[in-house]
Formats: structure tokens, C-alpha cells, sequence
């Protein structure tokens, strides 16, 4: 049975966003579309740049390890892990932090005495987990496969992210649906603060809820609304975070437009 509110709380999403950004429907549905990679060393990005994202470290991330204007990909980072081959990174540095680590030190003129809890020291063990995870797989064929093995069944789709929680140092239930939204499987919404603060506001998920449930009430939502739940991830994102397009700021909006909703449904 279809619920009117899930249906409504879309619709406003468009029309709230729509005049935000100063934009049609229309092209919001053509721009919330993930652009997935389409090799392991692309995976091995998208991977990354999840677990940066992980405690609010990515702006510590970026000082640190990116220069002005540079992406993930452009970085040096790409010379220090082999050009994102998993295969060649762990042959390199042997499935070891401490090695990775050194490098980082001499590369980016670190401090020799690290904390446990250091970016460094973080995104090293997470990246070293994630070439192990995702050496399994000789090419990005075999990397679908095993994703669509959870992925194409209602059932055991919501299971994939708590194996990659527990795979990848860093990832949380939330970071892990980031992760695979991005690399194109769009049955996936990410529970972050920003869309979970529209959700509770708006009372579509207990307040209480793990983020395991807010990514069911999100699926819910969009399933009943006739659109992705990426789409409907994007959406409260973007109102959420004030962070929608490239280099637009809106500012953080989930008060006013759960104010906005409230009053039409």
C-alpha cells in the first residue's frame, strides 16, 4: 500500500530544491544519477574517497594529501598507490600500514609520531583494507558479480553494506550504502545526519533508528514515490547539507524545508 506522505515529502523535495537552486524538475532527475566506475582502479577511488568522509575527517584529508583544484584521482596519492591497482598497491607495500604509512611521512612531510586516531594513521589502515577487499576481484566484471549476488535480491540486498562495514576499516552501515550508491547501485541511499534529520523531522523514521533502518525508510520512500532512493537520498541531501552542485552553496535548509513540508501534508 502506497503512502500518501512518502509521496507528498518528494514531491516537495523537487519543488523545494527546484526553486533553491533555481532549476526545472526536470533536470535534477537527469543530474541525481550515479556515474560508476568502470574499473577496479575507478573502484578504488570511489572507495577512498568514502572512508575520507568517514568522522568529518575530509577536510583534514584534502589539506593534507591534495593540492588547489585537485581530485582523488589527480592527486599524488595515484603514484604513491600504484595508480589505484589494487594487486600492484599490495605488492608494493604488502598489505602493510606501517609501510604506506612511512611514505605518507616522507611524501608529505608528516610528524614521525603519529596518533592511533591521526588521519594518516586512519585513512592508511582503510585503504590498505580496501586493496584486500578488493583484490578478489580480477576485473571489474567479478566485482559486479558479487555485488549483484546481494544487489538483485529484495532480500539480501540490505545485507550488503554490513559485510563491506565489516570489510573496510572506517566504514559504517552509512558510509558503506555512500560507497555502493556511487559506484552505480542506486537501490542504495546514504542514513547521514542530513537526510536522517529529514527524516525524523518530517516523522518518517523512528528517531531511535539505526541507520540500517533509516536506509529502509528511505528505500520506502522512494519505492513508494516511483523514484530511486539514491534520488531520494540526493534530494534530502542537498536541501540538508546546503551542498548540492559543484561549487553551489545553498546553506543548511532541513529546518525550513521540513517547516515547507509540514505545512502541505
Amino acid at each position: 500500500m502506497v503512502e500518501p506522505r512518502d509521496v507528498r515529502v518528494v514531491e516537495c523535495a523537487f519543488e523545494y530544491l527546484s526553486d533553491l537552486v533555481g532549476t526545472s524538475e526536470e533536470e535534477l532527475r537527469g543530474r541525481f544519477k550515479p556515474d560508476p566506475p568502470t574499473d577496479m582502479p575507478g573502484v578504488f577511488v570511489h572507495a577512498i574517497s568514502t572512508a575520507k568522509n568517514r568522522d568529518r575527517i575530509s577536510n583534514a584529508f584534502e589539506m593534507i594529501f591534495l593540492q588547489d583544484g585537485e581530485t582523488l584521482a589527480s592527486s599524488s596519492l595515484s603514484d604513491l598507490l600504484c595508480a589505484f591497482d589494487p594487486n600492484a598497491f599490495l605488492e608494493t607495500y604488502r598489505s602493510d600500514e606501517h609501510n604506506l604509512l612511512e611514505q605518507f611521512r616522507n611524501r608529505y612531510d608528516l610528524d614521525s609520531n603519529l596518533r592511533k586516531m591521526s588521519v594518516p594513521v586512519q585513512i592508511a589502515k582503510s585503504i590498505v583494507s580496501i586493496a584486500e577487499f578488493l583484490v578478489q576481484f580480477e576485473n571489474i566484471s567479478k566485482f559486479k558479480k558479487y555485488i549483484s549476488a546481494f544487489y538483485d535480491n529484495d532480500a539480501t540486498r540490505p545485507a550488503l553494506p554490513l559485510v563491506l562495514k565489516e570489510e573496510i576499516h572506517g566504514f559504517g552501515y552509512a558510509l558503506a550504502c555512500d560507497f555502493l550508491k556511487e559506484v552505480g547501485y542506486d537501490k542504495y541511499g546514504k542514513p547521514d545526519r542530513h537526510v536522517k534529520e529529514i527524516l525524523f523531522g518530517l516523522n518518517l523514521c523512528e528517531e531511535d533508528a539505526t541507520d540500517f533502518r533509516c536506509q529502509q525508510s528511505i528505500v520506502r520512500i522512494a519505492d513508494n514515490s516511483g523514484v530511486t532512493p539514491y534520488v531520494v537520498d540526493k534530494l534530502f541531501y542537498c536541501i540538508g547539507s546546503g551542498r548540492c552542485f559543484e561549487g553551489e552553496s545553498t546553506g543548511r535548509r532541513s529546518e525550513d524545508f521540513i517547516r515547507f513540508c509540514a505545512n502541505r501534508m
